[in-house]
């Protein structure tokens, strides 16, 4: 079943029911009103949790918003409203209540804006407003003109192409029954105005002694019913908006309500409705829904009731009539002099204000025939939500969203929860456009509404940091996440097993590149039966008062990797591992932080710089595929393409094979490279002179910060010497009750020259080890300075984890900066029985190398330490000493121009300066290429302490890949100034 994509996904602690939504696009918040009677509160920006609003002692059923003056108001089961300041999370402001304790649940709000009136509607089928006191209705942050009718949460313009989106869509309690009144054939008319009583002479209000009783209540609305009969027309819920009442207004606010002020609640002031602001039975049916709009300049209240009818209060109209039984009226929304309203039943009735008709009637159901009924997925209609293009998506019970065009066609339905749908908003925040779903299964999902051809906005936000909504700045929300998910479901896993889906992921990665704007595009092969690597070419398009457009422009070079290693097993992942998920503010999947995240984000990056016109350098992205296997390969495919260097000719645009003439691409100034090592994604970025060749090096990072928020820039990683030791026998496996103290068993005699490398002080014995060991300076000992400072206790904590060093500053030194030896595992052939004696034993020794060891002397000293100490055993056993793999450590220049200009943009993004760390892993294509081309690096990491790559739910945050891309791009653009 097709959806939206998902960008992540929002829950709390509590584990409960999401009821009700608003957003406050301004601040960038998102609330949740939760069974369990708190509202939550994440960030729109980042997508984490923010803060809890507690108070209400039941469920929270209806949440709306007043993004001019800074307040939430939420409803509850406990038969309170509370009125919230969005600025200063903490106690609620105010508690309001109703002139009677049984009218209960509040089961809808709705905020007027320009009057300051907050209207309720009640599980006792009465309509009640308040007034606020004047010290709310001052409240405003400046960002909008204070002449809007209504707040954010309902408030539509039929005569403006600009409609403000509705932000606060509420569902009923699902403990609640839902009865079937009588349909009403005859509008509802009040006798009195929906708006607050004005007396001037305030008073204590009293809710039992003056409240009427049950039977004055019924005799009223009996009274109210009579009179309806006799007139067509409705009362208004105010009078014109005139600026004559506009004044008359002003004066009594204060009066509109009655205050308590010597009861507080949970800290906020008490505020009585007034039993003469209420219309009784103003249905005969619970209120589920109620809806403020403006139509032909008047306000117009419309409410939704279990009794299956829609009235409409507002001067001389009548209200919405339909002739059918269609159960309860849940769920209310409004475009323009459109009203939808949604029943139980899955139906959904479609309205012209102006002319009060039906004009369609859908089906949410599981025919594709949306027109006529089927018995199939007949869901209660329990949210809906209008787009600011007309377009309306519908949720109900079962869980399932369908999305409806502007013609009332649908176009896409897709199960949204495990649960019902109870309620949803739109969002239209920095140039993102989202869909916020809640639903019974206890999370808030946010989908990416992105444009199509059949879906184009015809209104900006008022936000006033969007400028081009449809542009660039939405560019980077709408695609990467959905081509980055797109790349994360190829299993592009460095082995035999999947060396077709790793060469479908680098297919993908290409064409890809090639819609963000790439004008070369290669696939170079590696060894036989290898993966290849994808070699792509962004052009500048430099400006004509550009420094760089009188000379040569300069090139930037991107490394990084598209394979990735096993999930392992997938019972240890919260989710399946090669389908992206989010959650609070989290990406998962198997390579969203090493490597496919960073390399969609730079390739981003690139691609907003070139809409904008600002890319004033050339960037080449060189992305292999066997880097999590060693990259066997890449050093041939670089060396035997490097011939061509000055060859100016063009190179196609595309071409399966590589040739001689690729490695023109690497001509340039600068180098950006990216990847991921021991479970941790990096972003690096390496910089070069302009040389005779024109040529750059490539440069790779495995880095990442060391805790979670602080930003960490990396210059300087270990090297490693990967051997296998390998003891074998003449002699075929031999039972040890035969056999045992009468042969050299191989496995004694490897554990004995392998316990030979390391003397009791933990000193590694090899000859001349440590005469390489570079010193530390005064330099490198402030780095350590500033991360003792910045670095948090927790992160200290996991940092100094698993070592007996308790010193954080000895413990950094011992895994950045000196050399170590491990010993990973001991194979043994034959079954693996207690009572076998192996015919041969081998094991996987690692060597980690810092400045200034050299690689092939530590090489050479291990196999001639180990063959010696073998010889002192006399054993007839033989030995073999493999050295399978080596890499140079690498160490970086952080004064270097290009390394302060990158710290520069990290700072200018994050907003503070960045640590600078070493990293104790290896990366061989680093060192490499400095060598192979006499060029420096510099290494920018992306990902967290925590992204556990390599490992169960590898993860990245959201926000980091977005600042990443922010931080590239301003990087490329101090690189064409250098």
């Amino acid at each position: 079943m097709e959806s939206l994509a998902l960008l992540t996904t929002l829950s709390s602690q509590d584990k409960e029911s999401i009821l009700s939504l608003a957003t406050d696009y301004q601040a960038g918040n998102v609330f949740g009103g939760s069974q369990s009677g708190d509202i939550h509160v994440w960030s729109l920006r980042t997508f984490f949790p923010v803060t809890r609003l507690v108070g209400h002692e039941s469920s929270v059923l209806c949440l709306t918003i007043s993004v001019e003056r800074s307040l939430l108001f939420s409803s509850s089961g406990d038969n309170t409203v509370r009125v919230w300041d969005t600025n200063q999370f903490g106690n609620a402001l105010y508690v309001v209540k109703p002139p009677i304790d049984s009218c209960g649940d509040v089961l809808s709000l709705v905020w007027c804006n320009q009057l300051s009136i907050l209207y309720l509607g009640c599980q006792d089928t009465s309509i009640q407003w308040i007034c606020l006191p004047q010290s709310l209705t001052n409240r405003a942050n400046g960002s909008k003109k204070g002449n809007d009718i209504c707040g954010s949460a309902a408030m539509t313009r039929s005569n403006s192409s600009a409609p403000t989106i509705e932000h606060s869509i509420s569902s009923p309690s699902g403990t609640h029954t839902l009865p079937a009144g009588p349909s009403s054939q005859d509008g509802f008319t009040s006798s009195a105005c929906l708006s607050p009583n004005q007396q001037s002479n305030r008073s204590l209000h009293h809710k039992f002694f003056d409240s009427m009783s049950q039977s004055e209540l019924l005799k009223a609305a009996r009274r109210r019913e009579r009179n309806n009969s006799q007139s067509p027309h409705l009362n208004a819920i105010s009078p014109e908006l005139g600026t004559d009442f506009q004044s008359k207004l002003r004066d009594p606010l204060e009066d509109a309500c009655s205050v308590d002020g010597n009861q507080k609640d949970d800290g906020g002031e008490i505020l009585f409705i007034d039993h003469k602001d209420s219309v009784t039975y103003a249905h005969f049916g619970y209120i589920y829904c109620l809806l403020l709009i403006s139509l032909n300049d008047q306000l117009l209240l419309i409410s939704g009731s279990g009794d299956s009818t829609i009235k409409s209060f507002a001067p001389s109209t009548a209200s919405p009539q339909s002739s059918e039984d269609l159960g309860a009226v849940l769920t209310l929304a409004a475009y323009g002099s459109t009203l939808y309203s949604g029943y139980q039943d899955g139906v959904i009735k479609i309205w012209d204000l102006d002319t009060l008709t039906c004009i369609r009637t859908l089906f949410h159901r599981g025919s594709t025939d949306q027109t006529h009924p089927s018995s199939k997925d007949s869901d209660d209609v329990l949210t809906m939500t209008v787009l600011d293009n007309g377009e309306l998506f519908s949720g109900c019970s079962s869980g399932v969203i369908i999305r409806w065009d502007s013609s009332f066609q649908r176009v896409l339905k897709w199960q949204s929860h495990q649960g019902s749908a109870l309620a949803s908003c739109f969002v239209l925040h920095q140039g993102k456009r989202l869909l916020l779903t809640g639903g019974s299964d206890n999370c808030i999902k946010i989908w990416d509404v992105y444009h199509t051809e059949a879906s184009v906005p015809r209104v900006v936000t008022d936000d006033p940091d969007i400028k081009d909504p449809a542009g660039t700045a939405m560019a980077f929300q709408d695609r990467m996440f959905r081509h980055l998910s797109q790349f994360v479901s190829y299993r592009s896993i460095s082995n035999e097993e999947h060396r077709e889906e790793c060469r479908q992921a680098a297919l993908y990665l290409k064409t890809t590149l090639v819609k963000l704007g790439l004008v070369i595009s290669l696939t170079l092969p590696g060894d036989p039966g290898r993966n290849p690597l994808v070699l792509a070419t962004f052009k500048g398009k430099s400006s004509t008062d550009s420094p760089t457009t009188a000379t040569r422009r300069r090139r930037v070079l991107y490394y990084g990797h598209y394979d990735v290693v096993q999930a392992g097993d997938e019972k240890d992942w919260t989710a399946p591992a090669f389908v992206m998920t989010g959650h609070n503010g989290w990406l998962y999947g198997r390579g969203v932080t090493d490597n496919k995240g960073p390399t969609l984000a730079v390739a981003y990056a690139v691609t907003a710089l070139l809409d904008q016109r600002s890319l004033d350098v050339d960037v080449v992205m060189l992305v292999e595929g066997e880097e999590e296997a060693g990259s066997a390969g890449f050093q041939k495919a670089v060396k035997e393409n490097k011939v061509s260097l000055n060859d100016q000719t063009s190179v196609p645009v595309t071409r399966l094979t590589g040739d001689s003439n690729c490695m023109k691409l690497l001509r340039s100034s600068l180098v950006i490279s990216m990847s991921c090592w021991s479970g941790k994604l990096t972003l690096p970025a390496a910089f070069l002179s302009e040389r005779s060749l024109n040529i750059l090096s490539t440069s790779l990072s495995n880095s990442y910060w060391l805790d979670d928020e602080t930003p960490c820039m990396t210059f300087g990683l270990r090297g490693v010497i990967h051997a296998t030791v390998k003891v074998t026998s003449s002699q075929p496996d031999l039972h040890s009750g035969m056999h045992g103290g009468a042969v050299h068993e191989p496995v004694l005699d490897l554990v004995r020259i392998l316990g030979d490398l390391v003397g009791k002080d933990g000193k590694i014995c090899l000859d001349g080890f440590y005469k390489g060991v570079r010193p530390i300076d005064a330099e490198e000992q402030k780095h350590y300075d500033r991360i003792v400072e910045h670095i948090s206790n927790v992160a200290n904590i996991e940092l100094l984890k698993h070592s007996p060093i308790t010193s954080i500053r000895e413990n950094l030194i011992a895994k950045w900066r000196q050399p170590s030896l491990s010993i990973h595992k001991i194979d043994v052939t034959g079954p693996a029985h207690s009572t076998v004696i192996p015919a041969s034993a081998q094991s996987a020794v690692s060597i980690r190398i810092v400045p200034d060891q050299s690689v092939e002397k530590i090489g050479s000293s291990l196999v001639s330490f180990l063959t010696e100490a073998f010889k002192h055993l006399n054993s007839s056993n033989a030995l073999e000493v493999k050295i399978n793999q080596t890499a140079d450590w690498w160490l970086g220049h952080p004064q270097d121009l290009h390394s302060v200009a990158l710290a520069e943009c990290v700072e200018e993004e994050w907003g503070i300066k960045p640590l600078w760390i070493r990293e104790g892993g290896s990366i061989p294509s680093i060192p490499f290429l400095e060598q192979e081309f006499n060029a420096k690096a510099i290494h920018l990491p992306m990902g967290s302490a925590s992204d556990s790559a390599h490992l169960p739910n590898e993860r990245i945050k959201m926000v980091n890949l977005e600042k990443g891309n922010h931080v590239v791009a301003n990087f490329l653009k101090k690189v064409a100034l250098i």
